[in-house]
């Protein structure tokens, strides 16, 4: 079974494990084609991993019928199946699948407008609150299905020889606990919540870590100097696990919905037990009081109220709390959902 990925983009912050997953349709009988944007580290990403890859800029992403370019790489190659992620790509996919008798399935990952899928004959929603927008976009439940992301579990357990390093190298003390924060820093991510929160609940042997860049770092900044938390940023950085291994809760307080957080996998894959915002994708992952701590979004009151507990809580009882938190990210492994995918595929395959 042939596929075509489409992606009308060149550049994407979940490039690695996309592709890992493309790696995971490979190992159950899929050949894979890439077809994405020039220009950009997507392709030679691709390439790297040993992907054949095919380039396309359209024209005009908002009339697919100008876009021939695509059309010619769907001659061209011949799949059996069209697979498109960002709703561009849908756009285009959609309507020159339909137009070779070839069938779309498009992942969606946030909460786009429903015009840019109506010619594709199954969604694959990243979670169930992306498959309830898209209902209500008007699609029929026939046509809309929840397939997480998944994550290389593996990658991300804990590496304990690295942890007492990375501690010792950032003067941590053996029975410091740290909280972690890491993602893009935007308002809507919360962090400046997560300092606040933080400055009114530390302990001495206790600090918070936020690792991201973007437009608000200049006010998480400020907002550390001004409570005076026991905090530091640090800078993005494309292997978090460090981070990850050296910490001992991980905190996500996002006040809007993702679709569904893969950072917040890899750290329940590193052990952490977890406090993140009842909203969005996070509501298929995190169980409260059995891996973490789900609070409600945007109440700083509830993110005190969870950061007291961690600081209350014993060690035993937190190790427990990341045991817990491991073994279910084992259940958005690479390999589930590569198998999910191929029998999705085959299903579509059958009705067209």
């Amino acid at each position: 079974m042939k596929i075509l990925h489409y992606v009308d983009e060149n550049r994407l912050s979940w490039a690695v494990p996309w592709l890992q997953l493309l790696e995971g349709l490979g190992t159950v009988g899929l050949q894979n084609v890439i077809a994405c944007r020039p220009g950009g580290t997507l392709e030679g990403l691709a390439r790297g991993r040993g992907f054949k890859v095919v380039t396309y800029r359209p024209a005009l992403q908002s009339i697919s019928v100008l876009c021939r370019g695509f059309g010619k790489i769907v001659s061209n190659v011949k799949p059996d199946l069209i697979h498109t992620r960002l709703s561009s790509a849908a756009l285009i996919g959609g309507y020159w699948g339909k137009k070779a008798g070839i069938p779309v399935v498009s992942t969606v990952d946030k909460y786009p407008k429903g015009k840019y899928y109506q010619n594709t004959d199954l969604l694959f929603a990243c979670s169930s609150a992306v498959a309830s927008h898209m209902l209500a976009e008007g699609f029929p439940g026939e046509r809309v299905v929840v397939v997480h992301n998944p994550v290389d579990t593996s990658r991300y357990k804990r590496d304990d020889e690295k942890r007492v390093l990375f501690r010792r190298e950032q003067e941590v003390e053996g029975d410091d606990l740290v909280v972690l924060g890491a993602g893009r820093l935007v308002d809507w991510k919360g962090f400046d919540l997560l300092v606040r929160a933080f400055s009114r609940v530390e302990v001495p042997r206790s600090c918070l870590w936020i690792v991201g860049s973007g437009p608000e770092e200049g006010k998480i900044r400020a907002e550390i100097e001004r409570t005076g938390a026991r905090a530091r940023l640090f800078p993005f950085t494309e292997d978090v696990r460090s981070h990850l291994w050296a910490a001992d809760v991980f905190a996500q307080p996002s006040t809007e919905p993702e679709g569904f957080s893969l950072m917040l996998l890899e750290a329940m894959s590193a052990g952490l037990p977890v406090i993140a915002t009842r909203i969005g994708g996070t509501t298929d992952i995190l169980r409260d009081g059995f891996d973490g701590w789900a609070i409600e979004p945007g109440s700083e009151a509830a993110l005190e109220t969870s950061l007291k507990k961690v600081l209350d809580t014993g060690r035993d009882a937190l190790a427990l709390l990341g045991r817990n938190a491991e073994e279910r990210s084992g259940e958005f492994t690479i390999s589930t959902l590569a198998r999910k995918t191929r029998s999705l595929y085959e299903t579509v395959l059958r009705k067209s």
